[in-house]
């Protein structure tokens, strides 16, 4: 799914849906973007899909949320969700931190949720890396997001979301 009318609001040369093998910004930088959204320029750690939720070190490298081990040794400074898909580690690329009422239906910010996972309730890490849930199994709560759409019962998928406030993680 490709975004839809969101585009960067102050920065020139920014495209949200772009992997670089070199780094095209300095990691850390933050962009906004015209429906209220926040995103970081990271370096990733390793690979991930298209709508995998990613938290982020005070460096700016970007690792894939997992229950079992999130954070393990450090807290992270940043959370958010790939709008792309990332086929190589020690790439660069931006990640959607939420923000203030933003993403949303007809918007193509997307994330990656679990079997049956339903509409308008609290998301939570899972033992998948990178993708959420509505099971309460684990204590690490993404706080902000929820989705827009119920997961059709077939398996991963990923669902436009809305982001209430930045993306952040409970319990630590």
């Amino acid at each position: 799914m490709a975004l839809k009318g969101i585009y960067p609001k102050d920065m020139v040369g920014v495209q949200y849906e772009v992997i670089d093998s070199t780094p095209r910004f300095r990691i850390g930088e933050n962009a906004p973007d015209n429906n209220g959204g926040q995103w970081e320029y990271v370096k990733f750690t390793g690979t991930g899909a298209l709508g995998d939720c990613y938290w982020v070190d005070e460096s700016g490298n970007a690792v894939t949320v997992l229950n079992a081990t999130t954070p393990a040794s450090q807290r992270p400074v940043a959370l958010g969700i790939a709008q792309v898909a990332n086929t190589a580690a020690n790439s660069y690329g931006w990640l959607w931190l939420g923000g203030f009422g933003a993403g949303g239906v007809g918007s193509g910010i997307v994330c990656n949720v679990l079997i049956s996972c339903v509409k308008d309730v609290p998301l939570y890490c899972t033992a998948t890396a990178g993708k959420l849930d509505d099971s309460s199994t684990s204590h690490y709560q993404v706080l902000g997001l929820c989705t827009c759409a119920t997961e059709p019962g077939t398996g991963t998928a990923a669902i436009e979301v809305f982001a209430s406030l930045p993306l952040s993680l409970s319990g630590i």
